[in-house]
């Protein structure tokens, strides 16, 4: 038996830790960041950085200085760090990327230095129109966008105006013509550049004048500048194809309904805008390389007020591939005269008549005289089945028997597979 030892536990107030497995919290160590006094955050330094930019530029800040400021520069304010990226994944921390990342870090580097580069503000004289409203429509958006900018009193365009955080704003508005504006009549200046993207004339007309006007900041003092006279055109219509045919037989009649469509606004048009106008409309064919001819009623009148075009009876005769309907309506009341447009693609496929077929069969047989028989044997059809004979004359002339003697005198004949022989009715022996 092994020897028995006794053991005790030592005392901790015997005992000495080792420093190294001494943990210290981190909130014993960390301490709070405090900002002091006077300290502007990146949205505050923003903030000032255009209250400069505007009151050099409105002429404020030679005012309050009681100085004749010509000129000013600035820097952006450095922007805090950006968190780092979340953790992601071993695979996708491993993706082998177009450029290694001293590169991606060296254009980032660039594009950082870009934005601190330093900005020279220069004191805006007056508004001017870069593109004129041209080709206007009813409710259209104006293309190409209109777009103005300020510039010095040499002629140069300025670039920058107020700061990117708290842009210069120009407002649009009618200065003479029938209707009025709608879309975005508020735009910021992006790079010098105020552009109107959204904006259009509700009500076609001649005669429009626009005005534009530096709204933000209130005391830009710039002169109102107006645009060249110009007509807005009426509202553009046209044919869509809202209900697609993809598949159809060959004569059968199928529907073709495309809505009258208001192009302005992408969408059917709405219909206090035709309340007035009634069309004539015809459908085509348009083929390609397939010999297909449309059939069916291919005029319709359209009364006014009504939004869809309806041709419910056409049909093609030829089956083919990539087939198209066009349909083309034309009215007195409308600005432009016709609207016209073409289905998208549909097959024509071949559709035969079909029915239920009944087949019967019918095996019998004779065995008597031969003359009775004779000429039901004669005139008998191959197509209708097969015969054999037994003691059939060998002078007799048809091919489809196979003769043979029988010493009784008598034959036996049987008929297989949709035989008739109306000749044997009413007698006895068939």
């Amino acid at each position: 038996m092994p020897p028995e030892y006794s053991y005790t536990t030592p005392s901790s107030s015997n005992f000495t830790e080792n420093p190294l497995y001494t943990t210290t919290t981190l909130a014993s160590i960390t301490t709070e960041w405090i900002a002091p006094e006077n300290y502007l955050s990146f949205e505050e330094l923003q903030n000032v950085q255009s209250i400069l930019a505007n009151n050099f530029q409105t002429g404020e800040l030679g005012t309050a200085l009681n100085l004749n400021v010509t000129g000013m520069a600035m820097e952006n304010p450095v922007e805090p760090p950006a968190e780092p990226p979340a953790y992601t994944s071993p695979e996708e921390r491993a993706e082998i990327t177009e450029q290694t990342w001293a590169e991606q870090s060296l254009a980032n580097n660039t594009e950082v230095l870009e934005n601190y580069q330093e900005v020279a503000y220069d004191v805006p004289h007056s508004l001017r129109l870069s593109i004129e409203p041209a080709a206007v429509n009813e409710m259209e958006i104006i293309t190409p966008s209109i777009s103005l900018y300020v510039a010095t009193e040499e002629g140069s365009m300025i670039t920058a105006l107020g700061d990117a955080s708290d842009p210069w704003m120009c407002t649009v508005s009618v200065k003479s013509g029938p209707g009025s504006l709608a879309g975005i009549m508020t735009v910021p200046f992006v790079d010098g550049i105020a552009s109107f993207d959204d904006l259009r004339v509700d009500t076609a007309g001649d005669d429009y004048i626009l005005e534009f006007t530096v709204t933000y900041p209130a005391n830009a003092n710039l002169s109102p500048v107006e645009s060249l006279p110009f007509p807005a055109a009426g509202r553009p219509l046209g044919l869509m194809y809202t209900n697609y045919i993809e598949l159809v037989a060959q004569d059968a009649t199928f529907t073709v309904t495309p809505d009258i469509w208001d192009e302005a606004i992408d969408m059917i048009v709405d219909v206090a805008v035709i309340s007035a106008t009634e069309w004539e409309c015809t459908a085509s064919l348009e083929a390609g390389d397939n010999s297909g001819v449309l059939s069916g009623t291919l005029t319709a009148t359209i009364a006014a007020g009504m939004r869809n075009v309806v041709f419910d009876d056409l049909s093609i005769d030829e089956p083919g591939m990539d087939y198209m309907v066009h349909v083309t309506c034309w009215s007195s009341g409308y600005e432009k005269g016709t609207i016209s447009a073409s289905s998208p693609p549909f097959h024509v496929h071949s559709f035969p008549v079909t029915g239920l077929l009944r087949k019967s069969g019918v095996v019998f047989s004779y065995k008597g005289p031969y003359q009775e028989v004779s000429s039901l044997i004669s005139n008998f059809d191959a197509s209708l089945g097969s015969m054999d004979c037994t003691g059939c004359p060998e002078s007799d002339p048809h091919p489809v028997f196979r003769k043979k003697r029988d010493t009784s005198g008598q034959i036996n004949l049987k008929a297989l597979k949709n035989v008739h022989f109306p000749e044997c009715f009413g007698r006895g022996s068939c």
